[in-house]
């Protein structure tokens, strides 16, 4: 099969990685824009020219997609899909979507398949046109993916048929992200973090969960690593020299293929992702490496986090800092409920999230869709 993974600005390895494993026996091309958040992998990949590579300018994407309805367009897109049996786009509102219905409508690509990850009904309608992108999306997307049965409600609500959607989990590499034991003191302790440095990510919640924890537990090194980047950097970084507990904290961007070790390196990983208007956590793929990883996990009741990691982690309520405290507090001083969870993780991501399994299903369902 020659088969086209479209994803424009968005293009990236983690979520890559499910399609690697095609490369053995198919021709894969991914479609980005000029400038993608990172490269997939080892697909070879076809950079278009977008709107989203324009330099930043204030409120670029909302003036973008208010006068082109979506900025996610790739231009030459359709033409390029010529000869290719299956375009796999993402979302039913972005304007690259729209595009791979325009190339199978002249015949230039034979069936069309979009995940989507959104868990928010009706979500994303306020811009015009919108609406009916959707619309024009569950009448002639062939076949629609979701990673979460969360997903799936939310396109049936949106008048979706249900048969036209299969709920398909994206998973990490297990070779790659596996468990590692590094530390031999179960009183110097390592947690991570691993996301935007955002107010949705829980990161103050966090910030102000781990300040009290040094207060309180004098007898236990513990640090905490901070991975990403996002609009908050800078107000972080100050907060913490603010308090005087940068010797306690380390913030850094790390590269997608370095990540492996930073799970490796961990003890405890954290995310406490808490909703806003027009935002929950769809999935949370580094929950997913965490897992794998097979690192104890305190994360929040938000969006489709308890889907994604059942009974396999800590559960509290989004913002709730006490929650979040006592939580924490409880792995930081129980090394047996650390290795319990840990293993649990582990099982769960073997069986739920092996990129191995995904792309497996993944090929069996374009060859259904052309043979159907």
């Amino acid at each position: 099969m020659k088969i086209g993974v479209v994803r424009g600005a968005f293009l990236n390895p983690w979520e890559g990685q499910n399609f690697e494993p095609l490369l053995k026996n198919h021709q894969l091309i991914a479609f980005g824009a000029k400038k993608i958040l990172a490269p997939p992998g080892k697909i070879p990949v076809i950079h278009l020219w977008s709107p989203t590579d324009l330099p930043d300018f204030p409120k670029k994407m909302p003036i973008l997609n208010r006068l082109m309805i979506d900025a996610h367009y790739l231009l030459g897109l359709e033409k390029q899909l010529q000869g290719f049996d299956i375009a796999h786009c993402a979302e039913t509102y972005y304007h690259y979507t729209q595009q791979c219905l325009r190339a199978r409508k002249r015949g230039w690509v034979k069936k069309v398949v979009a995940t989507c990850w959104e868990i928010i009904p009706f979500n994303n309608e306020g811009i015009w046109g919108r609406k009916s992108f959707k619309q024009q999306a569950f009448r002639e997307v062939d076949l629609f993916i979701t990673p979460t049965k969360k997903a799936k409600h939310a396109l049936i609500q949106e008048g979706c048929s249900p048969e036209k959607i299969i709920v398909v989990r994206m998973g990490v590499n297990l070779d790659k992200f596996k468990h590692q034991t590094t530390n031999q003191n179960p009183k110097s302790l390592k947690i991570l973090f691993v996301g935007r440095l955002a107010e949705e990510k829980g990161v103050w919640d966090l910030l102000e969960v781990f300040r009290q924890l040094l207060i309180d537990l004098k007898n236990f090194s513990i640090n905490l690593v901070l991975i990403g980047a996002g609009r908050e950097k800078k107000k972080v970084l100050k907060w913490i020299n603010h308090v005087s507990i940068y010797q306690y904290i380390n913030t850094r961007v790390v590269e997608y293929w370095e990540m492996p070790k930073e799970y490796q390196e961990a003890d405890i990983f954290v995310f406490p992702s808490k909703p806003i208007t027009t935002m929950e956590e769809q999935y949370g793929m580094a929950l997913v490496e965490a897992m794998a990883a097979g690192l104890p996990i305190v994360t929040t009741r938000c969006g489709a986090i308890p889907e994604v990691v059942g009974q396999a982690a800590l559960l509290v309520n989004p913002g709730d800092q006490k929650q979040l405290y006592s939580a924490l507090r409880e792995l930081i001083e129980s090394e047996e409920r650390r290795r319990v969870l840990g293993l649990k993780a582990r099982q769960r991501a073997e069986k739920e999230f092996d990129r191995d399994k995904t792309a497996s299903q993944l090929e069996e369902i374009y060859i259904q869709l052309l043979n159907g």
